[in-house]
């Protein structure tokens, strides 16, 4: 009947919006997943980057403690290096009467400091007088001379800190760095330095003042940063063998402190 057909009609409609609807909600879950899904996969790719970053923090930390390890460990070796050559200087000393002992004011290597990275070429220049005795003049140099060669006590560089009138040195030289403009040293010797150092230049390569100069009788004393030295008799010294002397360990230990510090 009509009646029937309508009511079929209107079921079928009511189908069809149910079916639609259902598409819908349908879509919109499918969305809502891929969005979850991609939402899971930033964040797995997030806690995988953290990771790799955490990772690579612990092989900084890692790398960090190997560091201070082999620096505390060179600090320790060099400081009982430093303890050696101070007790062999002490041990000289301590041989002296206590009058003579009296006339040193010190070892010049604890009265100056030399500019970083410049330890070598001081050390070069100043040889043997770096664990030089430091008195306060000329005649108290004398008399302990004197007596290390009568009673037999040792052999020892002196420099008296008043040697009584400066001579005056070649004059300007137009090469390189006074090697004195890198040495810091205490008050009471000061003029010594200025002393030990007059006429010494620092320049990059001995080569320059040979070229300039010449070998025979160079105005000055020229030195490298690594150790060569061009002396005004014309005879050069350079190479490799001299271990570091007491202005290089503690240049060193000045380095590998601030790195444990």
């Amino acid at each position: 009947t009509e009646e029937g057909l309508e009511e079929t009609s209107v079921a079928v409609e009511s189908l069809r919006s149910d079916e639609i609807g259902l598409e819908g909600r349908l879509r919109l879950g499918l969305a809502e997943q891929d969005e979850f899904g991609r939402q899971l996969a930033e964040q797995l790719r997030g806690h995988e980057r953290e990771r790799e970053r955490l990772r690579q923090l612990v092989q900084e930390l890692e790398r960090a403690r190997e560091r201070l390890q082999h620096a505390s460990a060179q600090l320790e070796s060099v400081r009982a290096i430093e303890k050696r050559e101070v007790q062999a200087a002490a041990g000289l000393l301590e041989r002296l009467p206590e009058g003579e002992r009296g006339r040193v004011r010190g070892l010049l290597t604890t009265a100056i400091r030399a500019a970083d990275g410049l330890e070598t070429a001081i050390e070069a220049v100043l040889a043997n007088r770096l664990d030089g005795l430091l008195v306060e003049s000329a005649d108290s140099a004398l008399e302990l001379l004197r007596h290390l060669r009568e009673q037999g006590v040792g052999r020892a560089t002196v420099l008296p800190l008043r040697a009584g009138p400066e001579g005056s040195g070649s004059g300007f030289v137009p090469m390189g760095r006074p090697l004195a403009d890198f040495v810091t040293a205490e008050p009471a010797s000061a003029a010594l330095i200025a002393r030990l150092l007059r006429d010494v230049y620092l320049v990059d390569d001995l080569s320059l003042p040979i070229e300039r100069f010449g070998a025979a009788s160079p105005p000055a004393l020229f030195v490298t940063r690594a150790g060569e030295v061009l002396d005004r008799s014309g005879a050069l010294t350079g190479g490799l063998g001299a271990p570091p002397g007491a202005l290089s360990r503690a240049g060193e230990i000045r380095r590998l402190e601030g790195e444990l510090a």
